[in-house]
């Protein structure tokens, strides 16, 4: 188990990447379906998701980007 969690760390940027897909495609459908609800009452709503997806996007990428550091750091004390 501790094997496929080593793997699955070493894959960060294919992750990033996969991750970065699915917000683009998520938010590609998000904002024309905004645009078309823009007077409605559902438009915060709409807009609120948009915000939550970028937010939680960000938020990953930056754990990410912090198990990357963690890494190095050790790798460097390992010398």
């Amino acid at each position: 188990m501790n094997n496929s969690k080593t793997n699955w760390l070493q894959n960060i940027p294919f992750s990033i990447l996969f991750i970065a897909i699915v917000d683009f495609l998520l938010l590609k459908e998000l904002i024309p379906f905004y645009r078309d609800y823009e007077d409605k009452d559902v438009a915060p709503f709409i807009l609120a998701a948009i915000c939550v997806l970028v937010v939680v996007t960000c938020i990953i990428l930056i754990g990410f980007a912090r198990v990357r550091f963690l890494q190095a750091k050790q790798r460097l004390q390992a010398k």
